[in-house]
């Protein structure tokens, strides 16, 4: 356990947040209220400041934001709007990351955090578009949420969005937005039960991966759906990293997990085998992170 002597030397790592609705076991089960996060926000949000502030490092008090990567965006549409209100507040920017057809078929989700202005940036998941038939559906949405101001943020095969007409499209074309094609695949693919895809990286790949490769540019203090704090998606679950809970003070985020140790040399806390778990979702960067701190062979 590490004592941090110097918060500020951490604060631009800690100065966005993402709220990942699973579980530190990848569930739903002890689901916290979205007010809870709601006040853990804006405590977090004063401890930062108050942090850079008495350091006089202005700086990180720009770019900063909260993003939300959602299971199931009609389900917890409440919550979404309820944290998003209170991160527009203390002057987040809010991203939203969501699957094209859950906004088709939800577009008043959307069109409440527009009109409530809390959403800055749409990052719009379409690795589905190849099955869904109303292309017309998938133009007017883009359209309509470029319309609003919102930034956008494409992902996905670029053939399967130049097949809706949108790349070639005047109006999306005269802004600016980006566009992210999904990874080249490093190995099979397999089905989980959820019904969604599981790349399985080779021993090779995972071998070229688990080498030291920084992520930290990529830290985000990402909080679970049972209130755990992690400084980063592949983190969650192994406890070592944990940076805390929304229920202590956030002033103790630095107390937890090694966090210099973690930015400068990447990871090299040992885990338990099951904390190298390969949930759907989970980066080939953070699986490889996790074999590396297992420092064994995954069984195929």
């Amino acid at each position: 356990m590490m004592t941090m002597t110097n918060p500020l030397a951490f604060c631009e790592y800690l100065r966005s947040v993402v709220f990942v609705r699973i579980g530190k076991n990848r569930e739903l089960s002890n689901e916290l209220p979205a007010n809870d996060y709601a006040v853990w926000l804006r405590k977090y949000d004063v401890w930062f400041k108050d942090t850079v502030v008495t350091e006089q490092r202005l700086i990180y008090l720009y770019n900063r934001s909260v993003s939300f990567l959602t299971l199931d965006l009609k389900a917890e549409c409440e919550s979404i709007n309820i944290i998003a209100s209170a991160a527009k507040e203390c002057g987040f920017g809010v991203l939203l990351q969501a699957q094209v057809e859950q906004l088709i078929y939800g577009r008043s989700i959307l069109e409440n955090l527009c009109y409530n202005r809390a959403l800055a940036t749409l990052f719009l998941d379409g690795r589905s578009l190849s099955f869904i038939e109303d292309k017309e559906a998938v133009r007017d949405l883009v359209l309509w949420t470029r319309n609003q101001g919102i930034s956008l943020i494409l992902f996905g095969d670029f053939k399967d969005w130049r097949e809706t007409g949108l790349l070639g499209c005047a109006e999306l074309n005269s802004g600016t937005f980006s566009f992210i094609p999904p990874p080249k695949a490093r190995g099979p693919v397999t089905q989980t039960p959820s019904g969604g895809e599981l790349q399985v990286l080779t021993d090779s790949s995972l071998s070229a991966l688990s080498e030291y490769n920084p992520c930290s540019s990529r830290f985000q203090i990402t909080v679970t759906a049972d209130g755990w704090i992690y400084p980063c998606q592949g983190s969650i679950g192994i406890d070592a990293l944990c940076l805390g809970h929304i229920d202590e003070e956030p002033s103790l985020l630095h107390k937890r997990a090694n966090l210099s140790e973690l930015i400068h040399l990447g990871p090299r806390t040992p885990i338990n085998r099951g904390e190298i778990n390969t949930a759907e979702g989970l980066p080939e960067i953070c699986f490889a992170h996790r074999r590396q701190m297992l420092n064994s062979v995954v069984d195929a």
